[in-house]
Order: structure tokens, then sequence, then C-alpha cells
């Protein structure tokens, strides 16, 4: 990926959520406050992003995919968001924020899986480059945050207007005209089913896949009294009005932690199952603090739980649900989790955590905070015992154990009919080969590594076929083996010359008759025919298990 992507997409992802973190933590305090509204006001007025998130982003999908190309979409919904977010900072009634917070909240939703289609369309290598260009997201959240607080220490106050409001429909205004100059993405030739995510439903039948769904509903709910409540909860003990917006960034800073160090070391020692427990046991944990109130310290210090939350369980709930979603359905099962949780979850949260603020909202304005706190915690505790008793999912082998999943395949092979005891048991690579378009019986260990290398395959055959070298190149191992017993380097510089010869012009990839044979620590790929102005060549590829995923570590000529 050059330099000059890796910034445009980077800066695409910081405003994207720095537009988002500008209000969105601190607009609790100015509606319950300075505007008077009542919790359950306030309540919808944040509901408003949860339902448009319910059926917003299919419709926005549906025109990207369709009719405009993706940049010019995000560029018109953020220039138009922009300006409703400078309306709606100087209303002053429940009906005027709450229409245009929910005419602001139709335009932005869709743009939340856009910019990610968007990234991930121009990436060679999503895996190892998304994360870094995701990360300025959360950075994106954080400067806002603290650039809030510089303008309420330095500037002047804003009378009778949202300053958050203010600084996000600037920031909105700003993003619409940076995305004219994102790399174009225009619509693809064949869009997908609108309705796909439907075909998820039928994972609902593995009861594992059916708690983990409940139990992220019922988590998502709980969540709401972090992002309504906590703004006035900290003024109201103590923390200045200004310090707010940045005291609330501890959560961000934690979760760019989470995610950099604490999350990889979790799955690796913990496993997923236990990665996600912890993710649940966080949130009762700040509320438990949050309803002690004191020492204020302790208090700012257990923000940081929501960012340790928030990442060990829903950015390793994306992961869990990927590794136990069919590959036909990923995507749509990924879809089914956003709308239960980012939709129903966030939006059914808003209206419970309104009602409660209401229900102990003392005659003279002020909120009765430790057993507002306390409904929650009590919540999540339940959701943390029901995780532990009830969800023992049967994980299959992953990308990031590819080695772990040969060991398996070695010590379980296929098993042989018991109607012929006589005979000797087959080899593991015939028991393992899968031939195109045969229903061979593999075990569901063997299927996983075929499943993962050829989708490491179809990464080759799209950067082959997109003249992209160097994600090629990035699919071989550091020792791999060429043809003419080339290395790595040698692999580059070769193709690289035929790029610059033209050979390379209108290549096509066919796989149609590609066989997958595991061996006990590598898997064999062949035919793979390559047609190009050179003619035709036909190659047998070996894959094999490096730094956690299927790398080449061998390229030869078929029958050479």
């Amino acid at each position: 990926m050059s330099t000059v992507l890796y910034s445009q997409l980077s800066v695409m992802m910081f405003l994207q959520f720095a537009i988002w973190g500008a209000w969105a933590p601190v607009l609790a305090a100015y509606l319950l406050g300075p505007m008077k509204l009542s919790g359950k006001q306030t309540g919808w007025v944040y509901a408003t992003l949860w339902l448009a998130c319910i059926v917003s982003p299919f419709i926005g999908g549906q025109i990207a995919d369709r009719w405009v190309a993706t940049e010019y979409f995000l560029a018109a919904v953020h220039l138009a968001g922009g300006v409703l977010l400078l309306i709606a900072a100087r209303q002053r009634s429940f009906w005027g924020i709450f229409v245009l917070m929910g005419l602001y909240s139709l335009l932005y939703a869709p743009t939340l899986a856009l910019v990610n289609s968007l990234m991930l369309s121009h990436l060679t290598d999503p895996d190892a480059q998304a994360g870094g260009i995701r990360v300025w997201g959360t950075l994106g959240w954080i400067i806002a945050g603290w650039g809030l607080t510089g303008w309420r220490r330095f500037g002047k106050d804003l009378e009778k207007t949202s300053d958050s409001l203010l600084i996000a429909g600037v920031l909105s205004l700003v993003m619409g005209g940076y995305c004219l100059f994102l790399p174009h993405t225009p619509p693809p030739d064949q869009p997908g089913n609108p309705l796909a995510f439907l075909e998820a439903l039928k994972m609902l039948s593995e009861p594992s896949f059916l708690v983990f769904l409940v139990i992220s509903f019922v988590v998502t709910t709980e969540l709401q009294f972090y992002y309504v409540p906590t703004a006035p909860f900290l003024e109201d003990i103590g923390v200045k009005n200004h310090n707010v917006p940045a005291v609330m960034t501890i959560a961000q800073l934690c979760e760019i932690v989470g995610m950099a160090i604490l999350l990889p070391l979790g799955l690796k020692h913990l496993g997923i199952v236990w990665v996600l427990v912890l993710g649940v046991v966080a949130w009762p944990l700040r509320y438990i603090i949050f309803a002690i109130m004191r020492p204020i310290w302790l208090v700012i210090a257990s923000l940081g739980f929501h960012g340790i939350g928030y990442t060990f369980f829903f950015f390793a709930g994306q992961i869990f649900v990927d590794k136990v979603a069919p590959p036909d359905i990923r995507g749509s099962a990924q879809a089914l989790i956003v709308v239960v949780t980012l939709g129903l979850g966030n939006f059914i949260g808003t209206q419970f955590t309104g009602i409660i603020l209401d229900v102990f909202k003392t005659p003279e304005g002020k909120f009765r905070w430790r057993p507002i706190f306390l409904i929650p915690c009590v919540l999540t505790i339940a959701c943390a015992v029901a995780f532990i008793l009830f969800f023992h999912p049967e994980m299959p082998v992953t990308e990031a154990e590819p080695a772990a999943a040969v060991e398996e395949i070695v010590e379980t092979p296929a098993p042989v009919e018991e109607a012929a005891p006589a005979v000797e048991e087959p080899a593991i690579e015939e028991a393992a080969t899968v031939e195109p378009d045969a229903a061979a019986s593999v075990s569901p260990a063997q299927q996983a590594v075929i499943d993962q290398v050829r989708e490491q395959g179809l990464k080759l055959k799209a950067a082959f076929e997109a003249q992209d070298i160097e994600a090629v190149v990035a699919l071989f191992a550091d020792d791999a083996v060429g043809i003419d017993n080339t290395d790595k380097a040698g692999i580059e510089e070769f193709l690289t010359q035929a790029k610059d010869m033209g050979y390379l012009e209108d290549l096509e990839v066919d796989v149609a008759e590609t066989e997958f044979t595991v061996e006990p620590d590598k898997v064999l790929v062949c035919p793979v025919t390559l047609y190009g102005a050179f003619g035709s060549i036909t190659l047998d590829l070996t894959f094999a298990p490096r730094a956690g995923d299927w790398k080449i570590i061998a390229i030869e000529q078929s029958g050479g």
C-alpha cells in the first residue's frame, strides 16, 4: 500500500469518528442542563442515530452499490449533515433538536459502513493493513474531545448554542469536502442482494451463537448508561465542565491499548471465549465504581473499563462471528450483529436509560446517581454469569492458528468405514484432497484449512489480475522458493520485469480445476493456470503456516 493511499484513508477515518466524538459523549450534559430536557427526551435525541442504523445503512449501501461512487455519496451526505448540525446547535426546544438530529442521523448512519467498504476495496492485504488505518478513527474521537476541552477552556462561552454540535458540524463540512479527493470507488459490476443478511438467521439454530447474540443485545442496551449520563455525572462529582470532553477520552485511549496490546495477548493465552467473558465483566466493574462515586480519581480511571470492555467484547465478538460463520455468509452474519446491537440494542438502551434517569431524578432536578448505575451493574453481572454458564461454542480452526490446524489434521485423519476393518486407513493426502465442485468427505479441521488456503489463493488471483506486484509478493513466505530456485527477492524482481514488459496485461488466472491437498505440514494447490500476453503457464503452489497465516513457500511449473 502506498503512503499516499494510507494517508488518504487514515484522514478519512480520523474525520469520520471525530465528527461523532465531538458530540456523542457530551451532548447529554447540554440537553439535561441548559436545555432542561427530561431523561426520556434526551434518550430520544440519542436514539435517532440508533434508529437510523437499523434502516439507513441498507438504503445508503444500495445507492453506493448501484448508482453513485462511494466517495461522492459520502461527500454529499457529510456536507448536508454538517448544515443540519449547525442548525441543530442553535435549537432550544425538544422537537427542534429531535427532528434535526433525526434527519442528520439518517445521513450519518450509512457512512459508518461505507467508509469501511471504501477502505477495504483499496487494500491489498486487509487483515494486515485495516487495523493501522482504523486506529485513526479512535484518535479522531480522542482529539475531538481534547479540542472541545480547549475550546471551552480558552474560547468564549456560547449562549443558547451547543458547542459540541457546532464543532461536529464544522468537522462534517470539512469531511464532506475532503471526500471529493478520496480514491475513486465506483459501484460494483454485480451488486449484492440487499437482504443477504437474512441468510445469517440460519445461524440462530446454533445455541452458542444464539446466546452470544442475546447477550450482545442486552449488554448494548446497558452501554447507554455510559453514553448518556456520564458527562452530567462527572460534572456533579466535581469534574469541571470544560474538562469533561478530554476526561472521557480516557476510554478511547484504553481502547487503543486494548486493541494493540491486550487483545492479541488475551486471544493467544486465554482464547476467544474468555476474552469475551472479560469484555462483559469490564462494564459492571465500571458501574460499581460509578455507584460508589468516590474517590474522584478512581471514578475517572474507571472510564478505561469502557475501552477495554468495548475491545474485548465487541471487537473480539466480530472475530468470533468471523470464526464460526460459514464462509459464504460471514458478511451477512456481521450485518445481523450490527442490526441487533448498534441498531436495536442501542435504541432500546437509550429509551431504558432515559426512563431510569427520570425515575431517579429529585424534584430539585438532581440525579440520584447510585441507584441509576446499580441497575446496569446488576444486568451486566447477570450477562457475565449467563455467558460463563451457557456460552460453550465449538470453535473451528482459524486463520490465526494454521499450525495447530495441521496438527489436528495429522492427529485426526479421516475415519475408515467399519464395514472394511481389514483395509488400511487411507493416507491423509487422499483423505484431505478436495476436487473442484466435488462433495469430498473431509473433517471440519481439514475443511477449515482448505477454506483458509482458498481465501489466500483468491487474494493471489485478484492481485495478479490487478498487476499489484506488492500484494502478490506479500503472499509469499520469506523463505519461499520460486521457479529455478529463486528466492522471494528474485520472485519479486521477475514479476516486476514481467509487468514492465507488458506480459501481465489482461492477465487471467484460471482456478476452475484447482485441487487442494492437505499434508501434515503444508497444503498443495494445483493446477493454477495463468493466461496472458506470454501465452499460458500452469503452476503448482505449496502453502505452509508462517507467522500465524498461510503463505506460499514454493511455486513450480506444473509437471516440471
